[in-house]
């Protein structure tokens, strides 16, 4: 038995193997240690030094898993999958000039590496060089025509561009390979409105409302776009008369608001450019059925009333102070809607939404985008909501996080400055660099920190004291708490 031992210990397999199990385990330091130890025993051995680095890359010691990686190059300089894993590190540490250069080695080592052609399109986008990232996205087509998320993502290029035609074109290709995809349903609706096509966006409304037939924002949009179709015809049949074809000439030339509502709903200018942030109550069906009582239903809506006007007299107080920027607050249901065109104030009033819903035993996600929109009550319309709404339920965590437009945006503000001022702007405007658990994997973003306040660190841990945490809840509490775990380490 002792002679057993003594030949696995010194064998590097066994402790390669050792590695790989803990790291499926998610137990890292075990990981490392076992690949050290196969390193130790075998300095030669590849595939150990590209585990451990990207196990470094996992933990964020970039300059470890660098060092690591460069090794696996030098003792293997055609392994295609090291380059790539480099390309993948320079992305994350926002050398992008670094990245390409690696991924480009590795596509010339393996040209059909449909991941290393999406990595390149991920960072032309950061990049703002969407024809550049098109191109590679047809490469990745080419080896892989199935992955319904690569004509998502192009979908949303040619939105960005202004190309609404392309722009349908590529979310029915993504309908069609998955044809529950209710975010590209979604999108392909925005676009046809835009072009007038009415009848189309609600057929694709009427898709999702099938799909999902208790989600509210869906549910208020099919409504609004039945009642757009219905006027629509009645305009068309409307403009064959010589009489309301002077009326609108008329009307347009008064430029009088009140006179248009017979043609077509009174609905504000499109706005400029705005953090949107959409973010609802998790759980809320589950609080609604649980009360029995009258009165219990009514606390649980005066919670959320209270909570509106809180946060309407922190907006005020703020605005006092900062008098050039604007910022607004609806309640739909248990959705929170914030916008402002102010990123200060815009983060600073979520972090608070968040603390004020801990404070009631209360746990809210939600996704924030960039970009124009159009708003009259309760509906709103455009390309921020678009994208908020299709990401904003997609947390499994008490989080609210930076979708792709308004990533963008911030890399804008941040883009030259050095890594001291970028952390201490991020600190300024309430975020934190990390990545959020999604229901389809994760995404490196930025997060509202709210977990850096002590104090709703602790309300949380007394709402999980205190609750039944349902089966539907349990996966968001725990990467909640992992979440929190993982800032308390990295700032000790």
């Amino acid at each position: 038995m002792e002679e057993i031992e003594e030949f696995y210990e010194k064998d590097t397999n066994y402790y390669f193997k050792k590695g790989i199990n803990f790291e499926i385990k998610k137990d890292y330091n075990k990981a490392i240690g076992n690949y050290s130890k196969a390193i130790e025993l075998d300095p030669n051995n590849v595939n150990a030094y590209l585990n451990r680095g990207l196990i470094y890359e996992k933990l964020k010691k970039y300059d470890k898993s660098l060092e690591d990686l460069n090794k696996a190059i030098e003792l293997d300089p055609n392994n295609a999958n090291s380059y790539l894993n480099l390309g993948l590190i320079y992305e994350r540490m926002c050398s992008y000039t670094e990245a390409l250069k690696y991924l480009e080695k590795s596509i010339k080592l393996n040209p059909n590496n449909e991941k290393a052609y999406l990595m390149k399109a991920s960072i032309y986008i950061k990049q703002r060089e969407y024809e550049a990232a098109i191109k590679e996205y047809d490469k990745a087509i080419k080896i892989n025509p199935t992955n319904s998320t690569t004509y998502f993502n192009r979908g949303l290029i040619y939105g960005a561009l202004n190309n609404t035609k392309q722009a349908i074109e590529e979310y029915s290709k993504a309908i069609k390979l998955n044809p529950n995809d209710t975010s590209s349903y979604y999108n392909r609706s925005i676009h046809y409105e835009v072009l007038k096509n009415y009848e189309a966006a609600l057929k694709d409304m009427k898709i999702i409302s099938d799909l999902k037939p208790n989600h509210k924002v869906y549910s208020e949009r099919y409504k609004n776009l039945e009642k757009k179709y219905k006027e629509n015809q009645e305009q068309l049949e409307a403009q064959k008369t010589e009489e309301l074809a002077m009326k609108i000439k008329e009307y347009l030339k008064k430029d009088i608001a009140e006179s248009i509502y017979k043609i077509q709903p009174s609905i504000e200018k499109v706005s400029e450019k705005k953090f949107l942030t959409f973010a609802d109550i998790l759980g809320w069906k589950g609080i609604w059925q649980r009360d029995k009582s009258i009165n219990s239903k009514k606390s649980n809506i005066n919670k959320m009333k209270n909570i509106k006007s809180q946060l309407f007299s922190f907006k005020e107080n703020y605005l006092e102070k900062n008098k050039n920027i604007d910022g607004n607050i609806n309640l739909i249901s248990d959705t929170f809607i914030i916008a402002s065109n102010d990123i200060k104030l815009h983060n600073s009033l979520c972090k608070k939404l968040i603390s004020l819903c801990l404070e009631n035993g209360l746990l809210i996600r939600g996704a924030t985008a960039y970009g124009e929109y159009l708003s009259e009550d309760m509906i709103y319309i455009g390309e921020a909501v678009d994208e908020a709404a299709s990401w904003h339920e997609s947390a499994e965590e008490v989080a609210i996080f930076y979708t792709i437009s308004a990533r963008l945006k911030l890399e804008e503000i941040v883009y030259k400055k050095t890594e001291k001022e970028r952390k201490d702007y991020l600190k300024e405007i309430e975020l934190i660099n990390s990545e959020v658990q999604l229901k389809k994997g994760k995404m490196d973003t930025y997060l509202i920190s709210w977990i850096d306040d002590e104090k709703n660190r602790i309300k949380f841990k007394e709402i999980m004291k205190k609750e039944i945490i349902y089966p539907e809840l349990a996966l968001k509490y725990l990467n909640t708490e992992k979440q929190i775990n993982n800032f308390l380490k990295n700032n000790q």
